[in-house]
């Protein structure tokens, strides 16, 4: 063998510092795998749903706990977990896995959670970030609308329907911080001033939380067989949100002679094509629609005759 062969071998080989630092990764490895097998999780289990009870107030059962590795770090993992909260609502979770995030927010004293959680209702995949200002940065999968408090915004209003959206959201001094985007498909919605429930085929909205307002609806569209909506605008600050200021322009199109009875009996004024542009204003909890008063559709430009 020659010295040049000699010189090139350990380079790549398994031997002196290379070989210690293998065997050691290994042995981490096995005593990780040793400890997933044999760890008495069953003591463990009450700990945490005392600890989480004590800070939320909220009542938690666990099926099943165990730990796993994820990107060679430590991952608990639940099953048939059952939350209740403060008000009596029970939330079934299927599976629930929580390791620690790479972030800088450690340094901070602020602790980073990937979670990521099965449910009937609704799967949350994201980090978490823990501390004073608690933070979600994220995704909702095929959520359950039903499910979403809207009595406590907007009372006698209720959703139907399933929904995806990406959030990036933390709490502020002055509330919720960040952004939001949703889409829905067939689903319905009902109003108080509606006697039935309204179908559509598709909800996307984009909304920017804080700021000097509480939520600013930078698109929304709602489309479906019996009426159609845009809109865009702003709901204020208020110290309770059914007392939110209402600045809201839309354009609705009702294809239904039902339906187009029902909001000219609430005093909507509709064209004879069903089209009208609003501005909503009031507020949340007590919203007033005027009709004709909002930006109107752009007239389509009329080709010149050649």
């Amino acid at each position: 063998m020659s010295a040049a062969q000699a010189d090139w071998e350990p380079a790549f080989g398994l031997t002196g510092v290379r070989r210690v630092l293998a065997i050691a990764t290994a042995a981490f490895l096995l005593t990780g795998v040793f400890i997933v097998i044999g760890f008495p999780y069953d003591r463990l289990t009450p700990r945490i749903t005392q600890a989480v009870e004590a800070t939320t107030g909220t009542r938690v059962s666990i099926g099943r706990l165990g730990l796993g590795l994820a990107w060679l770090g430590p991952q608990l993992r639940a099953w048939d977990v059952a939350v209740t909260t403060p008000a009596g609502r029970r939330i079934p979770i299927e599976r629930l896995r929580v390791h620690p995030a790479w972030s800088l927010s450690w340094l901070r004293g602020m602790p980073s959670l990937v979670v990521a959680v099965r449910s009937p209702l609704g799967e949350i995949d994201g980090t978490v970030r823990i501390g004073p200002q608690p933070a979600f940065d994220g995704t909702l999968k095929s959520f359950d609308l039903a499910q979403l408090p809207l009595d406590l915004v907007a009372p006698g209003a209720s959703l139907d329907g399933r929904g995806d959206a990406t959030i990036d959201l933390a709490m502020g001094e002055a509330g919720a911080e960040g952004t939001a985007r949703f889409d829905v498909t067939q689903g319905s919605f009902g109003l108080p001033m509606l006697p039935i429930g309204v179908p559509f085929d598709g909800v996307h909205g984009d909304v920017v939380l804080g700021g000097e307002t509480l939520a600013k609806i930078d698109a929304f569209e709602l489309t479906g067989p019996l009426i159609q909506v845009s809109a865009t605008g702003t709901l204020g600050q208020a110290p309770a949100a059914t007392l939110a200021p209402l600045a809201l322009e839309a354009q609705i199109e009702v294809r239904d002679a039902t339906a187009r009875s029902m909001l000219q009996g609430q005093g909507v004024r509709l064209g004879a094509d069903g089209k009208a542009s609003l501005s909503v204003g009031g507020t949340l909890g007590d919203p007033q629609v005027q009709t004709g008063t909002g930006r109107a559709p752009a007239p389509r430009p009329v080709p010149r005759q050649p």
